[in-house]
C-alpha cells in the first residue's frame, strides 16, 4: 500500500491532468466559435441586405454591415455607439425605434413594408425591414434588421397604379354612356356615364346592361315590343351584329329617349375592337344630342327672325334718313379711313361748311390748334379698340372762330365684325362752356381776396403731390395764421379786417415763387403750395415770409404790425395725401404758436402719433383702474415628457367697454411710462393668487402660479410688503407664487435688487430669470440672486429648427442652468421639432402654443380637467 504522502502526489497529479484537459478543449471550443464567428462576419458583410444590430433599451448600433454603408453613406464608424437619431430626421428615427419596440415586446420577427430612410447624401430611399429580437442577454435584448432597397420596386409600382388610375379617369371622364363588349356580345367593361344613365332612368340592375350582361339579348327582348322603342332596338341589334361580324366597319343611328319629364335624343355609334386584324368585339357609345336637336331648331327660327328682321331694319333705315336729315346735333358719315361720306343740316349750321365743301375730305378740315397729335392718337385707339369715344373738342368753323362742342363718335361694323363705316354726333357747347367757367371762379376762388379757395387748393396740391410722385421730388405745405388777428377785427371793425386780409394775401402772393400757390382757407388761415427743388429751402422760404412781416402793413394812412406762425409739412414724409398734409401742418402751426407766435416748426409724425396715443390710452388705463377692467388669462407650463401642466404663467389683458381685449404690448408701455404699472401689477398678482387657490381646492393641489414684476414694480420700495399682505389676504402658501424678473429689471441697481430678492425668497416665493439670453445673460447674476428657474427667451427657441446660432444657444442655456441645479422653462414652444430638441437637451418645463395660447381662468380649468398633453 501506497503511504499518505505518495497517495496525496498521485491526487494532485491527476488533478493537474484533469486541468489541462479542461483547458485544452476550452481553447478547443473558443477557436471553433472564432472560427464560426469569422465566417458570420464574413457572410453577413457579403450579404446583398443591409444587416444592422442594436441595442434595444440604448437604441445604440453595434454592427453595421457594407451593404448599410453603401445605401445610407455612413461608414461603420459614424455609427457605432450611436443611435438612430443621431443619424437620421427625428420622425425616421422615431419609427424606427417604435418598430424596435414592438419587436421585443411582441419576441418574434416582424416585417416593416414601405420605411422612409435619408442617406448622408441624395434622395430619400424606400425600404422594407425584417426586424428579430435576440436575447442574449435578458437585461440587454438585442435586435437584428435586415433591410432591402425597394425604392425602385416602389416607385415602378406607384407609376403603375398611376397610369392604372388615369386609363380609369379618362374611361370615366367621357360623357358620353360607353360600354366594351366581347365578340358574342357580352358586356366586358362600362364606364361611369353609363351606369349613371340607367340609374337616373330607374333602370333595374339587369336592364342596366352591367358587366357581364349580353347586350345582343337585350336588345332583342326589347325589340319584342311593336312600339317605337322596340324598333329601335332591333336595328341596334342588327347594326351591332354586322360590325361583329365584319360586314361592317361603323354603325350610327339617331333614335329618341323622351319620359314624361323631358325630352331626348341620342346618337349610337359602334365601332369594332380590332387586334392583329382580328376583330375581338366592339365599343358601343350613346351619346346625348339633344342639345344638337335643340340648337337646330333654333336655327331654323332664327332664320325666320333674320328675314322679318330685315323687312323692319329696311323701314327703319328709311326712318332714320329722316332724322339724319332734320337733327338740330350735327353729325357726320364717314368711312373707315375717315373720309366724309354725308354730313346733315345742323353740321353746316354749326360748322359754315357747305355738304359739298367737306365730302370726301377728312374731318381734320375743321381741326383746331388746341388738341395736340397725341390727343388725336388716343381718340383712334380708342375708337378701333372699344367701338365708341366720347368727349369735348375744340373745333375750328369756316370762320376761323373755335369753339367747344361734345362729340360722340360710334363705329359701324358688318355682319363679320369689322369696322364699315363712323358715324359723329356733334352739339355747340359755347354757351355751357362760358357758364361753366363763371360757376367755377364762384367755387373755386376766394370771394374777398380773389386767391383759390379750400376747393381750388386741394385740386392744385393733388396734381403737384402726382407730379413730384412721378419726379421723386417733395412738396412743401405751409399753414400761415396770423397772429391775434382777432384783436384787429373786434378794436377797427370787420371791414378793416377784410382790407387788411386782402392786402395780406397779395402780400404772400408777392413773396412766394410764381409756381407756388397761395390759397385763403378761410378766417385768418393761409396756405402756401412749395413744390421743393431741395429741403433746406423750406426753412428759408418761412423765413423770409415772417421777415416781410416785420414791416406795417398800411390801410388808410394807418400802419398796420402783424405777425404769424407757421406750420410746415412736407410731403412724402408728413403725409402722402392732401388732407395729411394740410392736417399736419395745422398741427406744426399750432406747435409753433404753443412755443410763443411768429415763428414756424416742422411737423414731426413720431411725437403727434406718441402724444395722442399715449393721451387717449392713459385716458382710458385711468377708467380701467377704478373698474378693475384687466382680465388675468393663463398660459399652462407643462412637463413635456408626459404632457402634465405643472403650474401656469399669468398673463394681464385690458378688456375695453366695448369688450374688446387690447394685447399688453399696447398698453403696458404708457402703464409703465405713467406709475399705472404698479397698480395694474398688484391687481393681476391679487388675481393671480386668488385663482390658484382655487385651482388648488377644485383638486390640482400642486399648481405653481408665475406673475411678472415690471422694473418700475421693482423700484417701489413698498413691494416687498405688498406682495406678502396680498399673500396674506389671499391665503395662497409663499412657495406657490414664482415671480418674475427679467435681466435688465435687475441691473436698475444691483444692491437693492439683491436685498429685494433675497427678502422674497426668505418669505419662501420662488424667483425666475425671464427672458434669459436677451439681456446680460451673466452666469454671477445668476450665481450671486436666490433665483429657482431660468427662462429661455422665445427668440431663441423659434428657429432652433432652422439655426445653428439660436440651437447653440438654447443648449448652452440648458447645459449651463443643469450643472447650476436651475430648474429651466422655455417659452414660446409652437411644434413638435421645438420640443424633440428642447426634450433631447434636458429642459424640464415648456409653454406656448403647442400646448396652449393664454385663455381665461374657465378655459384654463377645463384645460386641466380635460387633461391636456401636447398631443
Amino acid at each position: 500500500m501506497l503511504d499518505i504522502f505518495e497517495r496525496q502526489k498521485l491526487q494532485n497529479k491527476i488533478i493537474e491532468l484533469q486541468e489541462k484537459l479542461v483547458r485544452k478543449e476550452q481553447e478547443d471550443h473558443e477557436l471553433s466559435l472564432q472560427k464560426n464567428s469569422d465566417f458570420m462576419h464574413i457572410l453577413t458583410q457579403a450579404a446583398p441586405l443591409m444587416v444592422m444590430v442594436k441595442e434595444a433599451g440604448t437604441g445604440r448600433f453595434v454592427f453595421w454591415n457594407r451593404q448599410c454603408e453603401k445605401v445610407t453613406g455612413y461608414q461603420l464608424a459614424d455609427v457605432i455607439g450611436k443611435t438612430a437619431f443621431d443619424i437620421f430626421p427625428p420622425e425616421q428615427a422615431a419609427v424606427f425605434q417604435a418598430g424596435d419596440r414592438e419587436v421585443v415586446d411582441r419576441g418574434e420577427p416582424i416585417e416593416f413594408d414601405g420605411l422612409a430612410l435619408t442617406p448622408r447624401s441624395g434622395p430619400t430611399r424606400i425600404v422594407r425591414v425584417i426586424k428579430t429580437p435576440l436575447f442574449l442577454d435578458s437585461k440587454n435584448p438585442l435586435v437584428i434588421a435586415h433591410a432591402q432597397d425597394i425604392t425602385e420596386q416602389h416607385e415602378m409600382q406607384c407609376r403603375m397604379e398611376e397610369q392604372r388610375l388615369l386609363k380609369d379617369a379618362i374611361f370615366n371622364s367621357i360623357p358620353s354612356q360607353m360600354a366594351v363588349i366581347d365578340e358574342d356580345g357580352k358586356i366586358l367593361a362600362v364606364n361611369r356615364a353609363w351606369l349613371d344613365f340607367g340609374q337616373e332612368n330607374g333602370a333595374d340592375e339587369e336592364t342596366l346592361l352591367a358587366v357581364g350582361t349580353n347586350y345582343l339579348d337585350l336588345c332583342a327582348r326589347v325589340g319584342k315590343d311593336q312600339c317605337a322603342s322596340g324598333q329601335d332596338a332591333l336595328r341596334a341589334e342588327r347594326g351591332l351584329r354586322e360590325v361583329l361580324t365584319g360586314k361592317r366597319s361603323l354603325f350610327s343611328m339617331e333614335y329618341d329617349c323622351h319620359s314624361d319629364r323631358q325630352e331626348r335624343f341620342y346618337l349610337m355609334k359602334v365601332t369594332p375592337l380590332c387586334s392583329d386584324r382580328n376583330r375581338r368585339g366592339a365599343v358601343v357609345s350613346h351619346t346625348d344630342i339633344t342639345a344638337r336637336r335643340r340648337a337646330e331648331n333654333i336655327i331654323r327660327a332664327s332664320h325666320r327672325r333674320v328675314e322679318e328682321q330685315v323687312r323692319k331694319r329696311t323701314a327703319e333705315l328709311q326712318l332714320f334718313a329722316k332724322i339724319f336729315g332734320s337733327a338740330l346735333e350735327g353729325m357726320t358719315l364717314t368711312d373707315p379711313q375717315g373720309t366724309i361720306l354725308n354730313v346733315n343740316e345742323a353740321f353746316t349750321t354749326i360748322t359754315g361748311y357747305e355738304r359739298e365743301e367737306v365730302l370726301g375730305k377728312n374731318p381734320r378740315v375743321l381741326k383746331s390748334e388746341k388738341h395736340d397729335d397725341d390727343f388725336y392718337r388716343r381718340m383712334w385707339q380708342e375708337l378701333i379698340h372699344n367701338g365708341r369715344w366720347e368727349g369735348e373738342v375744340w373745333n375750328r368753323r369756316k370762320s376761323g372762330e373755335v369753339y367747344p362742342e361734345w362729340l360722340s363718335v360710334n363705329a359701324i361694323t358688318g355682319d363679320d365684325g369689322r369696322i364699315e363705316h363712323f358715324i359723329a354726333v356733334f352739339h355747340d357747347i359755347t354757351e355751357i362752356k362760358e357758364k361753366e367757367a363763371r360757376i367755377t371762379e364762384l367755387a373755386y376762388n376766394d370771394p374777398l381776396t380773389g386767391l383759390p379757395n379750400r376747393t381750388l387748393m386741394i385740386d392744385r396740391l393733388t396734381v403737384a403731390l402726382s407730379q413730384a410722385q412721378r419726379e421723386q421730388r417733395r412738396v412743401a405745405v405751409l399753414f400761415l395764421d396770423l397772429d391775434n388777428f382777432k384783436m384787429v377785427n373786434d378794436s377797427l371793425g370787420h371791414p378793416l379786417g377784410d382790407r387788411l386780409l386782402i392786402e395780406v394775401g397779395r402780400h404772400l402772393t408777392g413773396v412766394v415763387r410764381q409756381g407756388d400757390t397761395v390759397a385763403r382757407l378761410g378766417g385768418d388761415e393761409f396756405l402756401i403750395i412749395n413744390p421743393l427743388r431741395q429741403n433746406v429751402a423750406v426753412p428759408y422760404l418761412a423765413e423770409r415770409i415772417l421777415a416781410s412781416f416785420k414791416q406795417p402793413f398800411r390801410i388808410d394812412g394807418h400802419d398796420f404790425f402783424i405777425t404769424s406762425s407757421i406750420g410746415i409739412a412736407i410731403f412724402p414724409d408728413d403725409g402722402e395725401t392732401p388732407d395729411q398734409l394740410v392736417k399736419n401742418a395745422d398741427i406744426a402751426m399750432y406747435q409753433a404758436k404753443n412755443e410763443g407766435k411768429g415763428c414756424f416748426r416742422l411737423f414731426d409724425q413720431q411725437l403727434n402719433d406718441r402724444l395722442m396715443e399715449q393721451v387717449a390710452i392713459e385716458r382710458d388705463l385711468r377708467a380701467a383702474l377704478a373698474e378693475r377692467a384687466f382680465p388675468v388669462y393663463y398660459q399652462p407650463k407643462v412637463e413635456p415628457t408626459y404632457g402634465n401642466i405643472v403650474g401656469m404663467e399669468a398673463l394681464v389683458r385690458w378688456r375695453r367697454p366695448d369688450g374688446i381685449l387690447v394685447p399688453p404690448d399696447r398698453f403696458i408701455p404708457v402703464a409703465e411710462e405713467t406709475g399705472m404699472i404698479r397698480e395694474i401689477g398688484l391687481q393681476v398678482l391679487e388675481q393671480a393668487c386668488r385663482d390658484t387657490l382655487t385651482l388648488h381646492a377644485r383638486g390640482f393641489p400642486m399648481l405653481r402660479v408665475s406673475v411678472n414684476i415690471s422694473a418700475v414694480q421693482f423700484k417701489d420700495r413698498n413691494l416687498v410688503p405688498r406682495v406678502l399682505q396680498i399673500l396674506h389676504e389671499t391665503g395662497l402658501d409663499a412657495a406657490f407664487l414664482d415671480l418674475e424678473i427679467t435681466e435688465t429689471t435687475m441691473m436698475a441697481d444691483l444692491e437693492a435688487t439683491e436685498r429685494s430678492l433675497r427678502q422674497l425668497a426668505e418669505h419662501g416665493i420662488t424667483l425666475s430669470v425671464d427672458d434669459f439670453g436677451t439681456g446680460y445673460s451673466s452666469l454671477y447674476y445668476l450665481k450671486r440672486f436666490p433665483f429657482r428657474t431660468v427662462k429661455i427667451d422665445r427668440s431663441f427657441v423659434r428657429d432652433i429648427h432652422t439655426n445653428e446660432d439660436d440651437a447653440a444657444i438654447v443648449s448652452a442655456i440648458l447645459h449651463m442652468a443643469s450643472s447650476l441645479n436651475l430648474e429651466t422653462v422655455a417659452e414660446g414652444v409652437e411644434d413638435r421639432e421645438q420640443l424633440i430638441f428642447l426634450q433631447r437637451h434636458g429642459v424640464d418645463l415648456v409653454q406656448g402654443y403647442l400646448y396652449s395660447p393664454p385663455v381665461p381662468f374657465e378655459q384654463f380649468l377645463k384645460l386641466l380637467q380635460g387633461g391636456m398633453n401636447s398631443t
